[in-house]
């Protein structure tokens, strides 16, 4: 289990993002930058356990149905809540593909689908993605928590926004980002998900990995996104309201 896994009782995919060597080969700083899935499920235990970390600002990036279905278990008064809700066109079509007759697509239908959610997160959620960074840069003292559903796809790109701003590697950046493979609870929870949602029982175990999961594919797809539209990763930044000033605010406040 990796070591950058938060321990909050009842916490989903709850990881601290920092710590990697970023521009200049300075350091992120721990315990400040945090990253998970919806906190529907922490217990009173781990309620005292999120106050402990000191979040002044909570970033939401799930769908307003996404809220109602799981509400915060986290008391309305702190964090500070920004909600930014991102609805990826391509995420509709899950439900049907996995309600239809194509719930045996195979893996690699799957991947790609995954692989266009990352593209569109990237290519049609620029407005999003600026509130987000306005919601970071605004945030002077305390920590910061974004968050969606399971805490891989949007805040998947959320993250490595931040990262890539703060000179961190494009490969250290996909570590991160594949350590959702090891701290997800596959069988007990995103399977059991589907089950739930959508009535799924019969579909394959390895199409529900490439769904729930990650694999360099999808943070792939959307770095070259960045590129292929926008120029370049720091195009993209620029676009997202990371001009050099930004960047630079960011990388004071959190490089060592």
């Amino acid at each position: 289990m990796s070591d950058r896994l938060v321990q909050i009782d009842g916490a989903l995919n709850f990881r601290d993002f920092g710590g990697y060597h970023g521009a200049d080969n300075r350091q992120i700083r721990t315990g400040v930058l945090f990253r998970c899935g919806n906190l529907a499920s922490i217990s009173p235990a781990g309620a005292e356990q999120f106050s402990q970390l000191g979040i002044a600002r909570l970033c939401d990036l799930r769908r307003h149905d996404e809220l109602l279905e799981d509400p915060s278990a986290i008391a309305e008064d702190r964090p500070e809540r920004i909600h930014i809700p991102m609805d990826p066109a391509s995420a509709a079509m899950l439900g049907a593909s996995l309600t239809s007759e194509r719930q045996t697509a195979g893996v690699q239908a799957r991947v790609d689908f995954m692989c266009a959610i990352n593209r569109e997160l990237v290519a049609t959620h620029v407005d999003d993605y600026r509130l987000y960074v306005q919601a970071l840069l605004n945030t002077e003292d305390g920590g910061f928590l974004v968050h969606c559903t399971a805490g891989k796809d949007r805040t998947g790109v959320a993250v490595a926004i931040v990262q890539l701003a703060l000179g961190v590697s494009e490969e250290t950046i996909m570590e991160d980002y594949l350590l959702t493979n090891e701290v997800l609870d596959f069988e007990g929870y995103m399977y059991q998900r589907l089950v739930n949602n959508y009535g799924i029982t019969d579909i394959d175990p390895e199409e529900v990995r490439a769904l729930s999961g990650v694999r360099p594919e999808y943070l792939s797809t959307a770095l070259d996104t960045m590129r292929t539209q926008f120029g370049s990763t720091d195009g993209y930044l620029r676009e997202i309201g990371l001009d050099e000033s930004a960047r630079a605010r960011l990388q004071q406040r959190y490089l060592m």
